[in-house]
């Protein structure tokens, strides 16, 4: 056997160990230098928190009254960089203290394709790029000097005032339709409405208000949540104790970046059908690509009632108390006698139901007293609202369908409110109540279920028509 001498040795052990510093320096680069990829599974990592964009407008208003006159100008003023092709405003005032007079445009405002149609104490204000002009309102960048950090007036609409004290801001209440605010693309652009320095309505985009609950367009998907570009839906159940009895609830929360993924379908698309036009929510849900979905108010089981669907109006007849979801998000109840003399055809409403009864008070508050014949306890389906881009559907078991007696009215009245909504509406009930996750249906249904005419859903990521 051959025996390396000393010196061979320390050669080889210097070899070595340059060989294994040079091992150590590559698993320290890979491993803390180089951004390690994502595990698909880790649905953590996969969340993109986007940082709050800059708005693509701020618009202003001001009042402004005259000494010996009983003219007053509403000014609407606006601050872009983009290039803004529609926009339409939404102005209710005073009746008794106000009449609308003109419209003009101002300085700010690159057309006078300005129509302008009033009634009952609400104007809508809508403005288009003509041929001439690319965009709508004066850009920041084309303004220099001082004047660029100014917002330049784009209306003033004047009005004549009876009060002797004149009008002010507080007589106003004025609001930007998201779904009319396009850009040369075609796109909806985000904004802002000041009234000094406090927000007073917010993007058409809700992901400035929600960061965290949207991805970069990967879809995140689990059991029962289901993440994406557009909308962040949650599902878990939630048993309401009534004392000797108990009643499950399937409460899904939901998150939408847009006002239009916050949809419904009608079967056959028409209301017309009475009893006979009906299929199964499950079916349904299935067809329009669904992730998550209720039953909606049967709306074809009756002649009445005042049904809008994705801002499609299909009748006007009223029917006790209705719940509006308007092109901002927001959705507001209105009871049976209130809203006669308010014209919902108007473009910033989304959609509108017809069943009832309204679940809290318009300060957000329980109530004890409803306008239905039906407030024992019963399986129960109803849309809860919380704020502009955040709402929830919730079905109750009940009749004794998986060990549960159902809610009355006051019951589901105090369920929204502990849940923390500000609006709530109770739809189609009893044997009708279903609620759909994916492909499955998730709650009890008495006897089954039975087949309706309509639901409420959210899709799965899509763009939509």
């Amino acid at each position: 056997m051959e025996h390396r001498g000393s010196s061979s040795l320390w050669k080889v052990l210097a070899v070595d160990l340059i060989v294994a510093v040079f091992v150590l320096l590559n698993f320290a680069y890979y491993h803390h230098v180089r951004t390690p990829e994502r595990d698909p599974g880790a649905a953590s990592e996969s969340i993109v928190v986007i940082e709050k964009p800059q708005y693509d407008v701020r618009f202003s208003f001001d009042v402004v009254g005259f000494e010996n006159s009983s003219l007053v100008m509403l000014n609407i003023s606006a601050l872009t960089d983009k290039e803004i092709t529609a926009s339409t405003f939404c102005i209710d005032y005073d009746t008794s203290k106000l009449t609308y007079k003109s419209t003009e445009a101002g300085s700010g405002l690159h057309c006078d394709l300005i129509n302008v149609r009033e009634k009952d104490g609400t104007l809508t204000v809508s403005a288009d790029i003509d041929a001439d002009t690319p965009y709508l309102f004066v850009r920041t960048d084309a303004v220099s000097g001082s004047d660029a950090a100014q917002a330049e007036t784009a209306l003033s609409i004047a009005f004549e005032c009876s009060d002797p004290q004149g009008a002010g801001i507080e007589d106003f209440s004025l609001s930007v339709n998201p779904a009319r605010l396009l850009t040369t693309d075609n796109q909806l652009a985000t904004f802002t409405l000041l009234n000094g320095s406090s927000v007073l309505d917010s993007s058409g985009d809700f992901r400035v208000k929600f960061p965290d609950k949207f991805t970069d367009g990967e879809v995140i998907e689990t059991e029962n949540s289901y993440m994406s570009a557009n909308v962040n839906v949650t599902y878990y159940t939630k048993t309401v104790d009534l004392g000797k009895n108990k009643t499950l609830c399937h409460v899904i929360d939901i998150y939408v970046r847009s006002y239009d993924y916050f949809r419904t379908a009608i079967y056959e698309d028409r209301i017309d059908g009475g009893y006979n036009q009906r299929i199964k929510p499950l079916t349904l849900a299935k067809q329009n690509n669904a992730i998550a979905a209720i039953n909606g108010d049967y709306c074809t089981a009756r002649s009445k009632g005042i049904v809008v669907r994705n801002g499609i109006l299909y009748r006007t007849e009223p029917f006790q108390d209705i719940l509006v979801m308007y092109a901002d998000g927001s959705m507001k109840t209105f009871e049976e006698g209130t809203y006669n003399g308010i014209d919902f055809s108007k473009e910033n409403v989304w959609q509108i139901w017809s069943f009832g009864p309204a679940l809290l008070t318009d300060d957000g508050q329980t109530k004890t007293e409803f306008n239905s014949v039906v407030c024992k306890a019963n399986p129960r389906s109803a849309i809860g609202y919380f704020e502009p881009g955040h709402y929830c559907l919730v079905t109750a078991d009940g009749r004794g369908e998986g060990g549960s007696v159902g809610l009355t009215m006051s019951e589901l009245s105090q369920l929204f409110y502990d849940l923390g909504c500000t609006a709530a509406y109770n739809l189609d009930g009893g044997k009708t109540s279903v609620s759909v996750w994916g492909d499955r249906v998730i709650n009890n249904p008495y006897d089954g279920g039975r087949a309706s005419s309509d639901i409420v859903y959210i899709p799965r990521d899509q763009v939509l028509e």
